[in-house]
């Protein structure tokens, strides 16, 4: 009953509606809420419950679905997931990573942790002490879950780097939230052939974006996002590289 697939971030990429539509297909089993993600390979404190609590907390209700999944959005982000995964479940499983432009990301994840009470400062303040408030929370119970790294979890490129010490390259699914929006059905068709499942249910979905957690009205401002352009510029051109298709309009700063 241990899972044979993930779909491992990024957070507030488009993951939970991803989610709500994987789960309603009668060959795949996930988590029973994303709002309770196992993050069972990215808490120290769950992986040391061991795999009989996780394999009973999250799914004993399997009935010999196809995909037997976990959707856990900081596994993309956690650097120990990876090697976690592969050491307890071994080699023979599939990912699957949405990305989106990390500038909007970030500002999504800032108004995310605004919304839950975690966040006082301005989106601009929040990124000039995004380091200094790491390493605040050294030796704290928010040490390992960072609710601040709002740019950090942006580098997905740095990220993906770590996923394939551990993985073949095949075996993740990198995907982009603007065509999950834009064209659902393709989307999901797509993902459908890469997990090997009938993709008869998605033939023309209309999509429901949940979890949208930024205000309409919210804007970035044009010098902050200069800024961010900066600081993405090598890990969104290197992720091109790697997958073969321009992202460098990402950032745009206008």
């Amino acid at each position: 009953m241990l899972p044979n697939f993930f779909i491992i971030g990024a957070a507030q990429s488009g993951t939970t509606s991803l989610y709500s539509v994987l789960k309603n297909h009668p060959s795949i089993l996930l988590q029973p809420s994303k709002d309770t993600e196992p993050q069972f390979f990215y808490k120290r404190k769950e992986f040391l419950k061991g795999l009989d609590y996780y394999e009973s907390q999250y799914f004993s209700e399997y009935s010999g679905e196809k995909i037997n999944g976990d959707a856990s959005t900081s596994y993309l982000f956690g650097k120990h997931s990876p090697e976690l995964i592969r050491n307890s479940l071994g080699k023979n499983l599939k990912f699957v990573c949405i990305l989106r432009n990390p500038i909007d990301r970030a500002f999504s994840n800032y108004h995310r942790s605004k919304k839950y009470g975690f966040e006082e400062l301005t989106f601009e303040n929040a990124l000039i002490l995004e380091s200094e408030r790491k390493e605040k929370l050294i030796g704290t119970k928010w040490e390992e879950t960072m609710p601040y790294a709002y740019v950090e979890r942006g580098f997905y490129y740095q990220q993906l780097n770590n996923w394939f010490n551990f993985f073949d390259q095949d075996s993740i699914k990198i995907t982009i939230f603007d065509d999950f929006i834009n064209n659902p059905s393709e989307f999901l068709m797509d993902l459908c052939e890469f997990l090997d499942i009938s993709p008869i249910h998605y033939l023309n979905v209309e999509l429901q974006v949940t979890n949208k957690v930024t205000p309409f009205e919210a804007k970035i401002a044009k010098d902050t996002r200069i800024k961010l352009c900066e600081k993405f510029k090598y890990d969104v051109e290197k992720l091109s590289n790697l997958l073969g298709r321009d992202l460098t309009h990402w950032l745009n700063a206008t």
